[in-house]
């Protein structure tokens, strides 16, 4: 009988435990594998150099619609600004984008937009483009490099051509009424626009209403030295992930992290392999109660001896990293201490 009852202890112990590893990696995720989540406030968290984000990410703004009826779009959605023109007024039907930066430099950025509203491909074919906290934020034709009015880094540099104002820029496709990654600033000078992070963390790209009818999809920021236009630009690209604030994070590869040894004793060794700097660790077991929780910083590359708690028993533990963007791995393993 005794032998009954430590064998369905043990049952029991096994289900809860793989309860639990379903529901801590999976339960913050659509059935698609994407977080659950508006992205208002949650940044898209970058990596390998390319940010991908749907426009319907965020909350609609006053002035824009959200429309799906025009083929040719990508996610689920696209914005069309129909309120009055706004052409000397940037700041209007606002539309914030929180983005994470974990690889550091200078960033190339594309739209994908339409005009909605007439046959002329000179009409209705731009809206605002602002990154207000970049270390700098610039247009660039070959050796050309220029900037908006009022920005913070223009002082005695060239300004573009035509409407500009606070440091926003107005961003125009030429030359089609279809769907288009056109995306230029200048009037009758195209430069590409171009912005850089010298430092990893979070900042805003801002989106905001000037002509009337003109429609934005999704937007990339790429670099150049990891991407071409045309590979940035693929419609086929996933959505980067932002983070989610229900669940305070998105999983990552658990391969960029790795542990041992496996059965642990009395420590365990933290490989953080290619993740983002690890800040946070969490011991769980097989009930769910935190059984170590340590604030840490092992950037990428290093180790990290974490000392297990003397209180705990010989059996299965999850250990739960969590990285300074939020993003979390969940690794398993056996204590066997005596």
């Amino acid at each position: 009988m005794k032998n009954y009852f430590r064998k369905s202890a043990s049952i029991f112990k096994l289900t809860l435990f793989l309860y639990l590893i379903c529901n801590i990696t999976a339960s913050s995720f659509a059935q698609n594998g994407e977080p659950e989540i508006n992205c208002d406030e949650t940044p898209f968290v970058e990596k390998d150099g390319i940010l991908v984000v749907e426009i319907e990410s965020v909350n609609v703004s006053s002035g824009w619609s959200k429309g799906s009826t025009v083929a040719g779009f990508t996610g689920s959605a696209y914005y069309q600004y129909t309120g009055s023109n706004k052409f000397n007024a940037p700041g209007s039907g606002l539309l914030q984008y929180k983005i994470y930066i974990t690889n550091p430099g200078t960033y190339h950025f594309r739209w994908h937009n339409k005009i909605m509203v007439g046959t002329s491909n000179t009409d209705s074919n731009d809206s605002w483009l602002r990154i207000p906290d970049a270390d700098d934020f610039f247009a660039k034709r070959n050796t050309s490099i220029k900037y908006p009015k009022g920005g913070k880094f223009v002082q005695s540099k060239t300004i573009t051509e035509g409407s500009s104002s606070g440091g926003w820029m107005k961003v125009y496709c030429s030359g089609t009424t279809s769907w288009t990654w056109s995306c230029r600033t200048s009037d009758s000078d195209a430069h590409e626009i171009y912005a850089t992070f010298s430092k990893a963390g979070v900042y805003t790209v801002q989106i905001s209403a000037r002509s009337n009818g003109h429609a934005v999809d999704r937007f990339v920021l790429f670099k150049d030295s990891n991407y071409s236009v045309s590979q940035a630009t693929n419609k086929a690209l996933n959505e980067t992930r932002c983070i989610n604030t229900a669940a305070g994070k998105v999983n990552i590869n658990h391969d960029q992290i790795n542990i041992y040894p496996n059965p642990a004793r009395d420590f365990l060794v933290i490989n953080n392999i290619n993740a983002d700097e690890i800040v946070r660790l969490k011991v769980i077991d097989l009930t769910g109660k935190t059984v170590v929780d340590a604030n840490t910083s092992i950037p990428r590359g290093s180790s990290y001896n974490l000392t297990l708690a003397a209180s705990m028993q010989n059996g299965l533990y999850l250990l739960n990293t969590t990285t300074r963007s939020g993003e979390y791995a969940v690794k398993k393993f056996m204590l066997k201490a005596n």
